[in-house]
């Protein structure tokens, strides 16, 4: 999210008109107060834009909210237990009206539909819910999302109502936050007819929920009529190399990003840090310069600012700035894990059978390291009686002979006596009485052949037998059968 999180004065009122025919991700419009609630309407879906809207009141959750193409999505809306307000259309933009209110109350609606956009519809803009507390859940963590606001009433004891998004479902640490005037002064007659306000780019807080409140700037009712839900373009950079929680990172490694889709930054600001290091705080690089290791653009290749060490988990993120633009655009914490410094792999595991009463693998084994290390294969466990012989057990490929039927767990020991540091690794070889048996544990499965009688694996003249055994025996009934 924006370092600078409030916003307030001209820069966050967006005419709702550049809304109408948005560019971004996925939209949803909805309509606080419907026909259940107190003199209040459902707003129709679709409207005459040919937008589907989620008209909403206290009573009810409301999970899969459409979007504006009348499409599910996975989002919810549900009032905060206790965080409902009162809600009415009198003294909206409608002025007085009834319960239900009239068509001629719903036509006499005074607002400016070409201003507001999406959310210029009459039935959604004429009622409302005053100060409440709402979760909108089921979010997308990694997306941004923009919120826009549309407030209104006659008569109020604060012409500005204050929407905030929190951090959690106390309401009580606020992360974004931004006013709307819905009158022209305290106690006019004159209600908001074409003004929204916006909150951009909010990143989905505790649980993946948007926790939003709305008051009156100095403590009195506030009120919210209608609103947007939309994804943002995404404005942070992104792709990471090395990949998010990537492990076995070279220290020679460098950095790589991509460009927010959405502009082109005039900067970035990185920061790094060793996880669970003493000292928690970032080093900061301002601003990263580009190795320009591609011809890519789009992506920054920046030096690691840190020597590396062995087995160490290291955290990342990166700040994107606009040109112009003051506001930090700060991306997720990113990380990664160097190799050690002593890397050992036993190889693969071996499924194979006796021939002749014994079993020849081949070990193929490696250690890394900037050493000349000791190393040793050993027999972990063998199947009683059995005897396991390696080749040589000094280096990392050789072979071995089984001469028994089961399961053998082999290790390969490493050590580098320059630091020094041991590490090791094991493999399993399951070894069968012949190739059959085998073939039927393999981990791929194994599909027998349609003609093979006996389960030998192959098609031959023993299963020729047993078919030809069975010729022209007739199990059909002679005679009534009684049950």
């Amino acid at each position: 999210m924006r370092t600078q999180k409030f916003l307030s004065g001209p820069a966050a009122v967006l005419l709702a008109g550049i809304l109408s025919s948005s560019v971004l991700g996925q939209t949803i419009l909805i309509d606080f107060g419907n026909a259940s609630s107190w003199r209040g309407v459902t707003a129709p879906s679709p409207d005459i834009n040919g937008h589907y809207w989620n008209s909403v009141w206290s009573g009810t959750y409301y999970p899969n909210l459409v979007d504006i193409n009348g499409n599910p999505t996975s989002t919810h809306f549900g009032f905060a237990i206790g965080g409902a307000g009162g809600t009415d259309s009198y003294n909206g933009p409608a002025g007085v009206t009834s319960n239900p209110p009239t068509p001629a109350q719903i036509a006499a609606a005074d607002i400016d539909a070409a201003a507001l956009g999406s959310l210029g519809i009459k039935e959604a803009a004429m009622d409302f819910y005053d100060s409440s507390r709402f979760e909108i859940q089921g979010l997308d963590p990694t997306k941004t999302y923009n919120l826009t606001f549309f407030g209104s009433h006659k008569y109020s004891d604060d012409d500005t109502t204050v929407y905030s998004v929190c951090t959690d479902n106390t309401y009580s640490s606020v992360v974004a936050s931004a006013s709307l005037n819905v009158a022209d002064a305290p106690n006019s007659p004159n209600h908001n007819r074409d003004k929204v306000v916006t909150i951009s780019d909010l990143d989905p807080q505790t649980f993946n929920i948007l926790y939003v409140k709305f008051a009156g700037i100095n403590g009195n009712l506030g009120y919210l009529n209608c609103m947007q839900i939309e994804e943002a373009l995404p404005v942070k950079a992104r792709s990471p190399l090395p990949r998010a929680a990537a492990k076995n990172i070279p220290l020679d490694t460098h950095l790589t990003w991509t460009a927010p889709s959405a502009y082109t930054p005039s900067h970035y600001v990185l920061r790094f840090r060793v996880r669970g290091a003493a000292d928690p705080n970032w080093l900061v690089v301002d601003p990263v310069q580009d190795l320009a290791l591609d011809s890519d653009p789009m992506t920054t290749e920046a030096a690691v600012p840190m020597a590396l060490d062995y087995s160490t988990t290291y955290e990342w993120k990166v700040s994107s700035f606009k040109a112009g633009d003051p506001n930090e655009f700060e991306g997720p914490v990113w990380s990664f894990t160097t190799v050690p410094a002593l890397q050992v792999s036993a190889g693969p595991n071996i499924l194979t059978w006796l021939d002749g009463g014994v079993a020849v693998v081949n070990l193929n084994g490696s250690v890394g390291c900037q050493c000349s290390p000791t190393l040793a294969w050993s027999v972990v466990s063998k199947p009683a009686g059995s005897n396991c012989v390696i080749a040589n057990p000094a280096s990392a490929v050789t072979w071995a002979s089984l001469d028994k039927t089961g399961t053998y767990i082999l290790k390969l020991w490493a050590r580098d006596n320059s630091i020094p540091i041991e590490n090791e690794d094991t493999m399993e070889i399951q070894v069968f009485a012949d190739a059959c048996q085998a073939a039927k544990a393999s981990p791929a499965g194994y599909l027998p052949l349609p003609h093979d009688s006996n389960s030998d694996c192959r098609v031959d003249l023993e299963d020729f037998v047993l078919f030809a055994s069975d010729w022209l025996e007739d199990l059909s009934l002679t005679q009534n059968l009684e049950y």
